[in-house]
């Protein structure tokens, strides 16, 4: 069973799934969901062996997000709430090459 947050029918609401997996999950066995169910879409994972999924069903790492080619940053700090200045780490794509950067 699952733990259902659901404000779905409010302007804007989502319903969001909590639950444990097994069996023939489609998410795979062992696991903790949090999933957006209005999107369809697995929100975050943590299995077994406490890897974390940001995104995806199943962490190959202690924290994992999903592999797409866009723009992904990881802010550690944001005192001026824009993608460019920020204390962090960013992925982003550049005429088909990725770059991986620190940024301060």
């Amino acid at each position: 069973s699952a733990i259902s947050v659901d404000a779905g029918n409010v302007s804007g609401g989502r319903e969001y799934w909590m639950f444990s997996t097994g069996g023939t999950a489609g998410e795979g066995q062992g696991k903790l969901i949090i999933r957006d169910h209005t999107a369809g879409l697995t929100r975050l994972a943590i299995d077994a062996s406490g890897n974390i999924g940001i995104g995806i069903n199943s962490p190959n790492a202690l924290l994992q997000f999903p592999n797409t080619t866009a723009n992904r940053k990881l802010v550690l700090y944001d005192g001026y709430n824009n993608d460019y200045n920020f204390f962090g780490f960013v992925i982003f794509r550049l005429y088909n090459f990725l770059f991986a950067t620190i940024s301060i």
